[in-house]
Formats: structure tokens, C-alpha cells, sequence
């Protein structure tokens, strides 16, 4: 993993949180178990499977909001996106709890074995740290608050969601990894749009973009997607 910076600050990069544990699988497995109305949502299509299928399911999702996966009426979209803040704001510590440890925790224990790399993971609140120090993964990993990280002192970026780049000040030669679901390459695919304009000024500020996986790939399989429920009715 060669640095545009030379070797002297290669081996520290930062992870966000959000790379680590896959809270969108834990909301939805919240949800179903404990605030399922069914006049609202559809879980028929994840009942009796395998966590893979909703990882994949989630890990693939189009958009930002992953209950719209399961939202029986397409007209409520506004209010699913409230709901969606309003578990993030109140509910966040359940929603960890069902949460899903990625690869990304495996990959940054590694890197810490080999000696020659320093990794850090920031996080938002206390329920994410909370969270980072129960992971066996992450013993002797130095987690930091993200308003105390400056990002002069890492030279590789991991990021769950393309938008997290916005909470940092801008910064150049760096290289960012994003993880390879379809919401953040369509964000890359639309740089030059105006709606993305904030994102491309930050990625050409003299960075390097390159995707990475934050599950195996025998994991999230595009091809073990569900139907969906507009398909089905459709055939």
C-alpha cells in the first residue's frame, strides 16, 4: 500500500468507525425485532435467510437510507427519512448492539501485528467507543474522538460513506478509500455533477480515490440479492 507521501507517513491510517461496524444492519435488525409495524414495512424478503443476504441486500442499497429497502408504500418516503435521523439520534446504542463487525476490524488488527503500520479509528460519540473498546479486534488500537483528529498526521483515509469527508477540513495529498457499495460509486460516478460538487473539490484537492471492500467477498454477492417487491409483482 504504496503512500503519495513517501514511506516516512505511510503506515498511519485512520478508519472511521463506520468502516468497523455496519450500523445499517443493525437498524434494520432492531427494527424488525422490536418496532416492526407492519403497516409500514415488509420484512418478508429477509425472514428464515441468512445474515449474508441482508448484509448484501444493505451493503448494496442505491440510496442513503437503508428502511426504504423495506417501505410497503413508495408516497412515505419523507417520513421513513425521519424516522431513519430519529433512531440514529435516540436509539443508537441498540441499534450498536445489532450492529455487524466487518472485515475492516480484522484487517486493522493486522495491520497493528505487523509492526510497521500505526492504525487509528476515530468515532462520533460514546456509544461507538463504547463499542471499539469491547472488540477483542481493536486491544491496543488508538481510538480518538473525531473533533480531536488532525488529519495531517494520517496519509491513508478509510471511509464507510463518501460524506464523512465533509467533516474534515480540507486536505491534499492524501489517499481515501471508500467502501465499494453502490452509494458511494454513484457519488463517484456523478463527481462532476453540481449535487456532488462540495465532494469532488475535496477528492481533487491533490488526493487519490481508490474502493475498497469492507466485507469478504463470499459475504456481499450482488447475485444473492432479494427481489424486490416491485420486481416480483412485476413477473
Amino acid at each position: 500500500m504504496e503512500s503519495i507521501l513517501g514511506n516516512f507517513i505511510k503506515s498511519t491510517p485512520l478508519f472511521s468507525f463506520n468502516t468497523i461496524l455496519d450500523e445499517n444492519v443493525g437498524l434494520i435488525r432492531l427494527i424488525y425485532k422490536k418496532y416492526n409495524d407492519k403497516d409500514i414495512f415488509d420484512f418478508t424478503s429477509i425472514e428464515k435467510e441468512p445474515m449474508s443476504k441482508l448484509v448484501s441486500l444493505v451493503y448494496y442499497k442505491p440510496y442513503y437510507n437503508p428502511l426504504k429497502l423495506f417501505l410497503k408504500d413508495k408516497s412515505k418516503e419523507d417520513f421513513i427519512d425521519e424516522c431513519y435521523q430519529e433512531f440514529l439520534e435516540t436509539k443508537e446504542d441498540e441499534i450498536i448492539a445489532e450492529g455487524v463487525i466487518t472485515e475492516i476490524a480484522n484487517l486493522v488488527k493486522s495491520f497493528k501485528e505487523s509492526g510497521d503500520v500505526n492504525p487509528t479509528v476515530y468515532y462520533y460519540n460514546k456509544y461507538q467507543k463504547d463499542a471499539l473498546e469491547s472488540l477483542p479486534h481493536l486491544r491496543g488500537i488508538h481510538l480518538v474522538d473525531f473533533k480531536d483528529v488532525d488529519i495531517q498526521e494520517y496519509s491513508q483515509l478509510y471511509l464507510r460513506y463518501y460524506y464523512e469527508l465533509l467533516m474534515f477540513e480540507k486536505f491534499s495529498h492524501r489517499t481515501i478509500y471508500l467502501a465499494s457499495d453502490e452509494f458511494n460509486k454513484y457519488a463517484l460516478d456523478q463527481l462532476f455533477s453540481e449535487e456532488f460538487e462540495d465532494i469532488n473539490s475535496m477528492i481533487n484537492n491533490l488526493n487519490k480515490v481508490c474502493i475498497f471492500d469492507i466485507y469478504k467477498s463470499n459475504i456481499v454477492k450482488k447475485e444473492n440479492l432479494y427481489v424486490s417487491t416491485d420486481q416480483s409483482n412485476n413477473e
